[in-house]
C-alpha cells in the first residue's frame, strides 16, 4: 500500500549532498516530511504523472517505491543541486539517449514550473542567475562595486588585460562541467604562456580583490541572512570552495 504524507518537502539533490541532508533534518524537526530526490534517478526509480483537462484542476502523482506525493501533500520543493537525467541502460543508441534525456528534462522541469511559488529557487530565476555576465550586470545596476572584468575568447585581448593588471589577475570558467568545481585561480606565468587556448572557448578574467574572508547573503522574502566564510588553509585559496574545512559564521554588519 502506498504511503501518503501531509506537508512533504521535496529536495532535488544527490542523497549524500551535505546541505540537503542538514535541511532535511531541520524540516523533520519541524514535523515536515523531507524527501531527497536525485534527478539522476528519474525515471529509473521515480515515476511522474501529470494530468489536466478543460474545467478541471491540474493534478500530479510523483511516486517512488511505497511513497506517493500529490498536489495536496507536496507543500514545497527546493531546487538544490540537480544532476543530469539518466535514460535507461537498455537504450544504447546515442541519438535515442539524447532524445530521451531531453524528454525527461522537459517533463520533470515542466512539472516543477507548474508548481509556481512552491519551488525555491524558481527554475527560470535559478538559470538566469547562473549566467555570470548577467550577475555582473545586475550588480552594477543596483550600485554594487565589481572588479575590472573581461570575458573573451581573444588571446590578444586577454594578454592586454593581464598586462594592465599584472599578477593581480584571476580567471575562471563560465560553467562547471557536470557540476564539478573548477576553482577561480590566479593567472600564473605558465597559464599566460598558454593564452592561445583562450581561442577555443571564452574565459572570464578579473582584477583580484584581496580579501580577509568571504560573505554570502541569502534573502528570503524581507529577511536577510549574511554568512561569513573563513578558510582554514594556510595558503588562503582565492576560492573558498576548495577548502573542505572552511568555517561558516553568522555575520553581523
Amino acid at each position: 500500500m502506498k504511503q501518503q504524507y501531509r506537508s512533504s518537502v521535496l529536495i532535488i539533490a544527490p542523497a549524500n549532498d551535505p546541505h540537503a541532508c542538514v535541511v532535511a533534518k531541520r524540516l523533520e524537526a519541524l514535523e515536515a516530511e523531507a524527501i531527497i530526490l536525485d534527478s539522476a534517478d528519474f525515471p529509473s526509480q521515480w515515476h511522474l504523472s501529470v494530468g489536466t483537462a478543460n474545467g478541471e484542476p491540474w493534478r500530479f502523482c510523483l511516486g517512488h517505491d511505497e511513497l506517493v506525493l500529490d498536489k495536496e501533500s507536496l507543500v514545497g520543493v527546493w531546487w538544490r543541486r540537480p544532476r543530469p537525467y539518466v535514460p535507461s541502460s537498455d537504450v544504447q543508441e546515442s541519438h535515442l539517449r539524447r532524445f530521451i534525456t531531453c524528454e525527461l528534462r522537459a517533463a520533470f522541469e515542466g512539472w516543477l514550473h507548474c508548481l509556481g511559488d512552491r519551488v525555491i529557487n524558481p527554475i527560470a530565476a535559478d538559470r538566469a542567475a547562473s549566467h555570470k555576465l548577467l550577475q555582473l550586470q545586475c550588480a552594477v545596476e543596483v550600485g554594487l562595486k565589481i572588479p575590472r572584468t573581461l570575458a573573451t575568447n581573444s588571446p590578444a585581448q586577454a594578454r592586454e588585460f593581464f598586462e594592465a593588471n599584472g599578477p593581480g589577475t584571476v580567471y575562471k570558467p563560465f560553467t562547471a562541467p557536470d557540476r564539478q568545481l573548477i576553482a577561480t585561480q590566479r593567472l600564473s606565468a605558465d597559464a599566460v604562456a598558454h593564452m592561445e587556448a583562450v581561442s577555443y572557448a571564452p574565459v572570464i578574467f578579473q582584477e583580484e580583490i584581496r580579501k580577509v574572508a568571504d560573505i554570502r547573503v541569502s534573502i528570503i522574502d524581507d529577511q536577510v541572512f549574511p554568512i561569513l566564510i573563513w578558510t582554514k588553509r594556510e595558503d588562503a585559496p582565492i576560492d573558498w570552495r576548495v577548502d573542505p574545512a572552511r568555517e561558516y559564521v553568522a555575520h553581523v554588519s
